[in-house]
């Protein structure tokens, strides 16, 4: 039996930690997943949240361990340090800080490596439809979001126009997050540096796809679909990686072909180098390529 008085205790303390997060200019995303965290904790204990225990802690770290995984153990290590961190401050009690200390040990995660520039050519000869070269050429040359091209309503993002695509120039604008940030990422022939070779087939490619069509979305289908696709080209040459992986592809690319990491960190959309830094894969070969121009 559920114990309403729980619930609407709990209820009443997670909405005045919602305003305080927005007040921290947090995510509506975020929020919405840190407030499924605590609403987990709170589920998991039966009792008001200021009455856990560290003992009740470390129950609830071998419950996310064996219920969990991956990205959502990391949420709910945040969301519980940051709640209980606020609480304690709310409330005064210092005792409550120790319930910030949550940080459940994660198994090392692999490195996310995007598919060579060779071998996103033979991707390309692989594809079955106009549609799939479309989409690949986009990820990759510009190094866009799945959600910047395709849109997604929970991140606030609405994917790229047709009235934002120059297929002259072949740059499109993309725009990104809740306060519509933009900049302009490069398809193709823009890139003459990287796409020399790709620059005429991309061109014609993207005429092709959007056809007569003068408004309304590039891609006319959402991330879920556009995921699909990207996992079912890769596996034509047995490779297996998700569209995420592409803006790897196109950060290193751009790096080994001379580009600044500073550029192509704003290519990307990045607000810190050091978030670029970890977009690059380069082998020593191309370390030793890099060197002999520089000297």
């Amino acid at each position: 039996m559920i114990n309403l008085c729980v619930v609407n205790s709990s209820s009443v303390l997670l909405d005045e930690w919602d305003l305080s997060m927005r007040a921290e200019d947090k995510s509506p995303n975020t929020r919405k997943l840190y407030r499924w965290s605590i609403e987990k904790l709170s589920e998991y204990l039966k009792k008001p949240l200021e009455e856990a225990t560290t003992l009740d802690r470390d129950g609830f770290r071998v419950w996310v361990k064996d219920n969990h995984h991956g990205k959502s153990i990391g949420v709910i290590d945040a969301a519980l340090r940051h709640y209980y961190r606020w609480l304690a401050r709310k409330t005064g009690n210092r005792d409550l800080a120790d319930m910030a200390d949550f940080r459940t040990k994660m198994p090392p995660s692999k490195k996310r490596v995007g598919p060579s520039h060779e071998e996103i050519i033979e991707i390309l000869k692989m594809c079955r439809s106009v549609e799939e070269q479309a989409l690949i050429i986009t990820l990759y040359s510009t190094g866009a979001r799945i959600g910047e091209l395709c849109g997604n309503s929970t991140k606030g993002t609405r994917g790229i126009l047709i009235e934002d695509f120059d297929a002259e120039k072949m740059t499109a604008e993309i725009r990104t997050g809740e306060k519509w940030s933009e900049r302009v990422a490069k398809l193709g022939k823009a890139r003459t540096l990287i796409y020399m070779h790709l620059a005429e087939w991309a061109k014609k490619v993207m005429q092709i796809y959007i056809g007569e069509r003068t408004q309304g979305p590039i891609f006319t289908f959402g991330p879920s679909e556009a995921y699909t696709m990207v996992k079912r080209c890769a596996k034509r040459v047995g490779l297996s990686f998700s569209p995420h992986a592409l803006r790897h592809s196109c950060c290193t690319t751009l790096v080994q072909k001379g580009v600044g990491i500073e550029y192509a960190g704003q290519v990307l959309g990045h607000s810190s180098v050091e978030t670029t830094r970890g977009y690059l894969h380069l082998t020593t070969d191309d370390l030793a390529e890099m060197r002999k121009k520089l000297t």
